[in-house]
């Protein structure tokens, strides 16, 4: 009976060791503020358009650098009072926007 090789593994690199917990909090503790995973089920429209603002940039540019500047534009209309939906307390909600981890 033969035994399957994988050719990935022959030439890959050397595997790395799992990490210990206190290599985790400090990579973690350098690395500044963790990434978050955000959802959003909404209309194909911003799927498509997404794609396209991707496809016709002059950079190489991801789709979570669009998402982002959309959420810091968000961010600075609803500073200004200028959202679309009204705020209960708009010095609030500057105050803790202004407090967001960079």
């Amino acid at each position: 009976m033969t035994r399957k090789i994988n050719k990935d593994a022959l030439f890959g690199a050397a595997p790395t060791p799992p990490l210990r917990a206190n290599d985790v909090r400090a990579i973690e503790a350098l690395g500044g503020a963790k990434t978050e995973r955000v959802y959003f089920n909404g209309h194909p429209r911003y799927a498509r358009g997404l794609q396209e603002l991707k496809n016709m940039s002059a950079e190489s540019v991801a789709l979570k650098d669009f998402i982002v500047e959309a959420f810091d534009d968000l961010f600075e209309k609803y500073e200004s009072g200028e959202g679309r939906f009204k705020a209960t307390d708009v010095e609030e909600l500057r105050r803790r926007i202004k407090n967001l981890p960079q």
